[in-house]
Parts: C-alpha cells; sequence; structure tokens
C-alpha cells in the first residue's frame, strides 16, 4: 500500500520503479492511493498530472490498483473534510488519519488478493525425490544454548523472502553459516508453516537425499510451529513442503562437540498456570505482551548449574489466536522469534530447548493474544553432574505407524522396546476427539502431554523419551488416534 509525498513534479519513473521492484519479489498487489487535487498549493497542477500517471499506469501493469482518495474525500460533507484535514486541505488530523486507515482496510479487504495462485507461490526448488539418506558419522555431540534468531521469513525480502509462498512440492535451502556455532553437527529450529492455502507437512533435513518423514503437518490456513533437530550439508539445512506454504523459521541452538551433556527428566509438569500441581506454583492466564520468569536450576531436581532445559510449552485457554515465545530469561524486550500458535478456544502444544538466563530460568512470554502456559520438563543440559548424555545423530527412520492396523482406542499403549533415550517426532492422525498424546517412559506415573488432538486433523511434535518398564517407551493417546513416530537419534553415554 503506497500513499505518496505531495513534492514531486513527476512520480511517472518512480512508478516503474516500484512496480518492477515489486514483480520482482512476487508482490499480489499494489494499492497506490492518488492524491487530493488541492489547489491550496502551488503544485496544485501537478497534483492532477499525477493522478493521471496513476491510471494510465495501471493499464500497464495488472496488479496495480489505483485508490481514489482524491474522490473519496472530496465527497464527504465540508463539515467533515474540515475535521479530517488541516487548513492546507491535504495534510490530514487524528481524526483524518483514522478515515484513511479504514478506507484503505476495506480497499484491500475488498480486493480478496488470493496469495494462493501459483505466480504469487514461487519460493523453494521442486523436489520429487524421496529416498534414505546416508548415515552420518556417530559424533557426540551436546546442546549449545542461543538466543534464539530468525533465519528465514518467505514473507520479508530481508529475511530470505521476495517470491511469495513456497511453491507446492519443493524444497528451499537455509544456509546458517555465519550464526551456527563452530563444528556444530545439529541445528536446532523451531519451523512454523504460516496461513496454508491446503492441507500438508514440512520436512526438514540435511540438504541432499530426502527422506520419507514429516516433522510439522498442518491444516489449511491453520498456521503451526513444531520443533525441529537437524543434521547439516555443509552449514546449510533443506525444508520441503507438501503444500503452498508460508514459511518461518528461527534458529534456537545448535549440537556440537563442545556443547552441554544432556540429563533425562520425568517429564515432570513444571509449570500450570490453570492453578493445577506443578514444580513452580503459578496461576491464572497471561495477557498479550508480558511473561513469567520460571525458575529452571536449583529446582526439582534440576542442579543450579545447567545451563539448558527441553521443555513442552502447551497453551490453551485463549479466546483469540495467540502466539507464545520461550527464550533464555529474564523477561524482557523479547527477540523476533515464536514457539507456540494456537488458534481460539484450543490447545496445542510444542517443544524446544532453552537456555537457562542469567537469572537461573527461561522466560515463557505472550507475543499476541492470552492464555494459560503448562510446561512440562523432560530434561536439562550440563550442570556438574559427573553423568550425563550426548547427542548420537541419525536419518530420521519410522518406528511406529499404526495405521496399518486398527486405530489405537483411548487410553490404549504402544510401546517402543528401546535401551536408548530417544528423540521422537510424534503424530496424532484422524484423532476422534479433542484430546492429548503422552509419550513417558513406561511405567511412568507422571503427568504431561506431548501432542494435544483436535478431530480429524493431523498434530505433530518432537519429544525426547527415556525408556522405562521393560526398556520401552510407551505413548497413548487419550482419546482414540493412529500414532506415527519418526525417531530422529539419541542421547547415549560419551564414549570415554
Amino acid at each position: 500500500v503506497i500513499m505518496a509525498g505531495y513534492d514531486d513534479i513527476s512520480i511517472t519513473s518512480a512508478i516503474e520503479q516500484i512496480m518492477a521492484e515489486a514483480k520482482g519479489q512476487g508482490v499480489a498487489k499494489v494499492f497506490w492511493l492518488n492524491y487530493r487535487a488541492s489547489n491550496y498549493y502551488a503544485y496544485g497542477k501537478y497534483y492532477t498530472e499525477h493522478n493521471a500517471a496513476l491510471e494510465a499506469a495501471k493499464v500497464r501493469h495488472p496488479n496495480l490498483v489505483v485508490l481514489d482518495w482524491n474522490r473519496y474525500s472530496q465527497s464527504q460533507p465540508a463539515s467533515t473534510q474540515a475535521q479530517w484535514f488541516t487548513s492546507d486541505q491535504i495534510h490530514i488530523t487524528a481524526i483524518g488519519a483514522i478515515a484513511l486507515a479504514e478506507y484503505i482496510k476495506a480497499a484491500v479487504d475488498a480486493a480478496q488478493v488470493d496469495l494462493c495462485e501459483t505466480s504469487h507461490a514461487l519460493a523453494g526448488v521442486p523436489d520429487s525425490t524421496v529416498g534414505v539418506p546416508a548415515t552420518p558419522p556417530a559424533d557426540e555431540t551436546g546442546f549449545v544454548a542461543m538466543q534464539p534468531v530468525r533465519v528465514l521469513d518467505t514473507r520479508v525480502a530481508g529475511l530470505g523472502g521476495g517470491k511469495g509462498k513456497m511453491r507446492a512440492g519443493s524444497t528451499i535451502r537455509i544456509d546458517l553459516a555465519g550464526v551456527l556455532p563452530a563444528d556444530t553437527s545439529q541445528a536446532v529450529l523451531n519451523v512454523t508453516a504460516v496461513d496454508p492455502c491446503s492441507t500438508g507437512y514440512l520436512t526438514v533435513f540435511a540438504c541432499g537425499t530426502r527422506p520419507d518423514t514429516s516433522n510439522v503437518n498442518f491444516e489449511a490456513g491453520r498456521t503451526t510451529a513444531a520443533l525441529a533437530m537437524s543434521l547439516l550439508t555443509t552449514n546449510s539445512v533443506c525444508i520441503y513442503s507438501f503444500s503452498k506454504v508460508d514459511l518461518v523459521v528461527d534458529l534456537i541452538g545448535a549440537f556440537a562437540p563442545t556443547g552441554s551433556l544432556f540429563h533425562p527428566l520425568g517429564p515432570v509438569r513444571w509449570v500450570d498456570t490453570r492453578g493445577n500441581p506443578a514444580v513452580v506454583a503459578a496461576a491464572g492466564p497471561i495477557p498479550g505482551g508480558k511473561g513469567i520468569d520460571v525458575p529452571i536450576a536449583g529446582r526439582g531436581g534440576v542442579p543450579a548449574d545447567a545451563t539448558g532445559v527441553w521443555i513442552n510449552l502447551t497453551a490453551t485457554g485463549s479466546p483469540v489466536d495467540t502466539v507464545w515465545q520461550a527464550y533464555p530469561g529474564q523477561c524482557g524486550s523479547s527477540p523476533l522469534s515464536s514457539t507456540v500458535n494456537v488458534l481460539a478456544k484450543r490447545s496445542t502444544a510444542t517443544s524446544t530447548l532453552v537456555g537457562v538466563g542469567i537469572n537461573g530460568g527461561i522466560c515463557v512470554q505472550v507475543f499476541s493474544g492470552t492464555g494459560h502456559a503448562i510446561i512440562d520438563v523432560s530434561g536439562w543440559f550440563g550442570g556438574s553432574a559427573p553423568a550425563g548424555l550426548a547427542l548420537r545423530s541419525a536419518p530420521p527412520k519410522r518406528v511406529i505407524d499404526t495405521r496399518s492396523g486398527a486405530i489405537p482406542k483411548a487410553n490404549e499403549v504402544v510401546a517402543l522396546t528401546t535401551a536408548e533415550v530417544g528423540i521422537f517426532n510424534t503424530t496424532a492422525v484422524s484423532a476422534t476427539d479433542f484430546g492429548y498424546v503422552t509419550a513417558t517412559p513406561c511405567g511412568s506415573t507422571q503427568t504431561s502431554s506431548l501432542v494435544n488432538t483436535t478431530p480429524l486433523e493431523t498434530f505433530a511434535n518432537l519429544g525426547t523419551v527415556a525408556p522405562g518398564a521393560g526398556v520401552q517407551v510407551c505413548f497413548s493417546p487419550s482419546v482414540a488416534a493412529h500414532l506415527v513416530v519418526d525417531q530422529l537419534g539419541s542421547f547415549v553415554p560419551p564414549a570415554v
């Protein structure tokens, strides 16, 4: 939306330059307000010429829409114009600014721009081949906490965008050189599918052979975020999208040889602002723009010198769509990042790895909206404890898929035998009701949830779980739902 200044003698060349740039960036429509033809200034004669130039330009540029601010404003009663404009009849008052904003909004809404048209979804390279990725060296690494940093936003030219949404069936490559610690083997990312054009999924992988797995599952129009851990190819990570979608990616950490070792815990219900029992007492919904400092170090079995934590953050109880953030404490000026996107009156969970801040905790903050926060802690990093587990990387591997048989019933347990602390991307498919899926050591009595379900929709979340009784991990839906589980690696004792 453009409303240019009133001091130019000619705008013809500027129109061409701006429309060429808009075309290069895949902009669907340019809304350009014409000039209020006031004769108060000596320049008044130019305003009519500017308006004529805009009318001529929209013939050459089909995506240019000229909004007739001149006719609209001049058609208002004299008393209204006196309220909208200062004495020069051009500069607007505070009341006029509101009227202008309402005029623009009504025009843009009426245009019904379809960003899902093929011409507006050109990001990514077509990618139709899947296979079995090569097995990486058996490296053993630890977690390096980072302040979240946005590394891609297809909606913003300065953050890797400029070609519109990702085209369906395409892969986009993100170069992380310069932002990763030295010798990083895996990047830890929050990946968000924004305003998808249809139901689909995202696959995050080391550039090269794409595995037949998924990390983020979304429905048409539903913005969905998830944690992803990915091996790298020359400091780059690739993301495949099945559907047309905008993509936002935040780098939140890394695994490197110098990183901190992992200590599994629970999972343990750490915070529940609904007033239910938890390690840290908190009550009441959190308003937009506000956060809570969540103590981690020195609480609930976590040592005072812990450097990071693996949490599952569930957002619930908001009457409006809400975006949540989690970052190293203490709460204050938040980074450009997001962790959980949840629809109004729904519940959504997303896991994340967060560095422990200078206050010994993390901040969980509402970027927009409101609602309750439920935090489960499944482990911590660092500390002076003598033992600890290193990450052993592996390509994604499907270890459970119930879709070939009967759908698991409510509270039915699907067990996986494993001797290691695994990293599992758990997907609930074709759920019959609102509910959740737990992923716990078999035999555990801890209260926790990993995935929240919605009838007939698909949701996924990444979590780490240690084996329990029978050397097994137990997955269980609270309502009938199919389960698909991909394993992305394990935490193992480091080589001596």
